[in-house]
């Protein structure tokens, strides 16, 4: 075994382990997060797993409103991203609230006419 393959080994365990010791330091709270982003990323890519056909992975929109609000609600979101860029989410973001800002915006058109009024409009 030559000394390179050996450091990358040393340097992969040690990540683990890293990792399982910051692991005991992050609050319930944090770790329940930590969980959901990641198996969202993995579903994402066990869909493409199971059909064989897709290149990449297409994120669904429930994967897409789970990142915004995981972006929104929690300080370190972009470390856990693996799949998409941070850019990514706050361009979904940023479509949705124009789309949310648009809706809200228009005007369903002329309010109808009360039978009432119609009833009691005199025509000259």
């Amino acid at each position: 075994m030559c000394l390179k393959s050996i450091v990358s080994f040393v340097k992969s365990w040690g990540q683990v382990f890293a990792s399982i010791i910051q692991t005991r330091f992050m609050s319930s709270i944090e770790k329940d997060i930590e969980i959901a982003t990641l198996r969202s990323q993995l579903a994402l890519c066990q869909q493409k797993i199971v059909n064989n056909k897709i290149l990449k992975p297409i994120p669904t929109p429930a994967f897409r409103q789970l990142w915004v609000l995981i972006s929104k609600f929690f300080s370190d979101w972009e470390s856990y991203l693996m799949i998409v860029k941070p850019e990514t989410v706050t361009g979904w973001h940023r479509k949705a609230f124009k789309f949310y800002w648009t809706k809200k915006s228009k005007k369903p058109g002329r309010p109808p006419i009360s039978p009432e009024t119609i009833a009691h409009k005199t025509y000259s």
